[in-house]
């Protein structure tokens, strides 16, 4: 297993993978038509949950929010902790169904099975298109006039990402910082136009993510 700074390379490479996704679409649209375009995607050491059975665990207490590093610096700073708590409990939840133990401290001599981090980054987008519709030749002299129906458009969106990380307890070195990262989630989806919708989708997209690694449980 290779060893990591936990929450930090990991999370690099995951949200290259996720956060280039293009994701065409508007932030205030409906939540149903936003759904299509979430993505959650894992991947784990079969190695380390084939050979151990682990039953503690201990979750970082604050959501790590990837600010400006690789350059893919926070673009949108204003929700970046609206969220944190749901990101949190709805992990605290999935691993109690799982039927772990939490570990509410982090004692390094009697470190707990696995060491959970999650992250999270949200940056917005913008883009000028053109599209073709004959409607907008009404403007006639009053304006613009674009030959053949086509007229530009402007459009931004918003896409959130949410890491979560598991580290190997046992392999934590506390002075390098670094820890052996045996299962990682990924959840990238264009942020919803209310804060219900955001809510339902934090919760819902974290339940995927555990639903599809049903070797987690002890």
């Amino acid at each position: 297993m290779k060893k990591v700074r936990f929450g930090l390379m990991a999370a690099n490479i995951w949200c290259m993978v996720l956060v280039s996704v293009s994701l065409v679409g508007c932030n205030d649209d409906d939540d149903a038509n936003i759904a299509d375009y979430d993505i959650v995607k894992t991947q784990h050491s079969e190695t380390f949950w084939n050979d151990n059975a682990p039953t503690t665990y201990y979750l970082l207490d604050e959501v790590r929010w990837i600010e400006d590093e690789g350059g893919l610096g926070n673009t949108n700073p204003t929700i970046t902790r609206d969220f944190d708590q749901t990101i949190l409990a709805s992990i605290v939840e999935n691993m109690a169904g799982l039927g772990y133990t939490r570990v509410n401290t982090l004692d390094t001599d009697n470190l707990p099975d696995i060491i959970i981090r999650a992250n999270a980054l949200a940056t917005t987008y913008a883009d000028i298109g053109l599209i073709y519709d004959n409607w907008y030749s009404w403007w006639g002299f009053y304006g613009p006039y674009y030959p053949g129906g086509l007229y530009p458009v402007y459009y931004e969106w918003t896409e959130g990402t949410i890491l979560i990380e598991m580290g190997d307890g046992t392999s934590l070195n506390e002075t390098e910082k670094t820890i052996d990262i045996v299962w990682i989630a990924g959840i990238n989806g264009l942020v919803r136009g209310n804060q219900s919708g955001n809510l339902d989708f934090i919760a819902s997209r974290i339940d995927d993510a555990f639903d599809q690694s049903s070797y987690l449980k002890p």
